[in-house]
């Protein structure tokens, strides 16, 4: 897992936003259709600027994803509520198809988790769209359960929130 770089990532993150499955990802991670921009250079590059910013200002920290010098993904833990989720809440997005369902997002889950368990977090927080089912297997593989009622928002989606207690 690295830290944001500009140079680095923004070229991935438009490759795999391009692809027919980039917009499969995003609406799979509960982005609504209208909420997705067209992809562009600029836009990319703000994202990954934001993923700096944030860090900065101790709202969230992520780490892309890299397997064999190719950034594949980013696993985040945003560290102030986002979107109804308590924090501290664990994310992952493998945007390059090819590196999914090896075992990749996992292991950067773990690391994830061992990083908000050094900083003293006893719960992880996250959720997750209920016809996602690959994801759900994954949080399920690392103990998550759920936390409430599944629940539908105002886009029409369908979320369950589940959380991890990091004390066990």
């Amino acid at each position: 897992l690295l830290k944001p770089d500009i140079e680095r990532d923004t070229p991935f993150a438009l490759s795999w936003i391009v692809r027919p499955e980039g917009k499969d990802t995003l609406l799979r991670m509960g982005n609504a259709e209208h909420e997705i921009p067209e992809p562009s250079l600029e836009a990319e590059t703000d994202r990954i600027k934001e993923f700096i910013q944030l860090e900065a200002e101790s709202k969230q920290i992520t780490r892309m994803i890299s397997v064999d010098g190719v950034t594949i993904g980013a696993v985040w833990l945003e560290l102030i509520e986002t979107r109804g989720v308590k924090p501290p809440s664990l994310h992952i997005m493998i945007g390059n198809s090819d590196y999914r369902g090896m075992g990749i997002g996992k292991i950067a889950m773990l690391e994830a988790i061992d990083l908000a368990k050094n900083k003293g977090y006893k719960v992880i927080y996250t959720r997750h769209l209920t016809n996602n089912t690959e994801i759900k297997k994954l949080n399920d593989s690392l103990g998550f359960v759920d936390d409430g009622d599944p629940y539908t928002d105002n886009n029409g989606l369908t979320w369950q929130h589940i959380k991890l207690n990091l004390e066990d």
